[in-house]
């Protein structure tokens, strides 16, 4: 599965390597899980430097994943093999960046999800991947997913991949071909909060990360139109990751919390019971008078008796605390 040359790669890599590095595999039930997790433990044991830590994901593509940065959905060879190598290091020992990509870093606010398309015979895609790495592994913000167009042909067809290497930011820029890392970086930097997608919302509160959101939104005084839809979203994880990230909201900018009542009164219409149930909770937490006639309608009206029950404590949160 690796060529002889590529194993002499890996060895002389694992012998300049003083720390150890972990190399998370998240499989599923797809069958090319079976080729990653191959690789990585083939890859382990050419290099014990490389600690495999698996976990059984949802269903969809595995993917393999570095100091939660980089995730690769392929199984890289020669000088892609060579760029997944020192994004380990990269892992373990921070890159080194020139003053002018630290200074466009510093003006990026926004989370930012880059996917690169790429194929093993792409001469171009290692380069690209190579310029990459020193730039996420220094952002806090920025993740990256290599995907292989050839292995993986059902996402190549999901992004209209036409030619690798394809670079996509947040799924709505698109450069085909080599792009320079400062334009890449002046593009991130113009995007404000309503760029931000929910797939890359539920992604950072998955990685624990509800507070620097609140303190996100909180620092520009804004709640961005995707937020507020996970705090009415049908699944309970990504519901109360959003909901803890409120909650700091109100605690560190209350007048912000206050200001978004009317943008939670929109999504409570068209939420289910629970969801309804847990917007009505965070009115309350709110505290703010102006929520009381909104919350006696629902108190006296034709809801679900829970519904009503929240409404219900959610007035004497705000009486309790008036």
């Amino acid at each position: 599965m690796i060529a002889e040359a590529d194993k002499k790669q890996i060895n002389r890599w694992n012998d300049r390597m003083d720390v150890d590095t972990i190399l998370r595999l998240v499989s599923s039930p797809d069958k090319r899980s079976e080729e990653l997790q191959s690789f990585c433990h083939l890859l382990s044991r050419l290099a014990p430097r490389i600690k495999v830590s698996t976990q059984q994901g949802e269903s969809g593509p595995g993917f393999m994943e570095i100091g939660g940065k980089l995730r690769v959905q392929a199984i890289p060879e020669g000088k892609e093999l060579e760029q997944l190598l020192e994004a380990l290091a990269f892992s373990v020992n921070s890159p080194k960046l020139s003053n002018r990509l630290k200074r466009l870093l510093d003006d990026i606010i926004v989370p930012a999800e880059l996917k690169l398309f790429i194929t093993p015979q792409c001469p171009h895609c290692p380069l690209l991947f190579r310029q990459l790495l020193p730039v996420i592994f220094s952002a806090g913000f920025i993740r990256l997913t290599v995907i292989d167009g050839l292995m993986f042909t059902e996402l190549a067809k999901l992004y209209g991949v036409k030619s690798v290497p394809s670079l996509f930011l947040d799924d709505d820029f698109q450069w085909n071909g080599m792009v320079g890392m400062e334009e890449l970086l002046m593009v991130m930097a113009k995007r404000d909060l309503e760029t931000l997608s929910q797939n890359t919302l539920t992604n950072l509160l998955k990685e624990g990360k509800a507070a620097m959101i609140a303190e996100m939104m909180s620092r520009h005084e804004k709640l961005s139109g995707a937020f507020l839809k996970l705090l009415a979203h049908d699944k309970w994880p990504i519901r109360l990751g959003a909901m803890v990230a409120f909650e700091e909201i109100i605690r560190i900018n209350p007048a912000l919390a206050v200001g978004s009542i009317s943008s939670l009164l929109d999504e409570f219409s068209s939420a289910q019971d629970q969801a309804k149930g847990d917007i009505l909770y965070l009115l309350g937490l709110i505290g703010s008078p102006a929520a009381e006639p909104f919350l006696e309608t629902i108190k006296n009206g034709g809801y679900n008796g829970d519904v009503m029950e929240s409404a219900m404590e959610a007035l004497e949160s705000i009486r309790l605390n008036s």
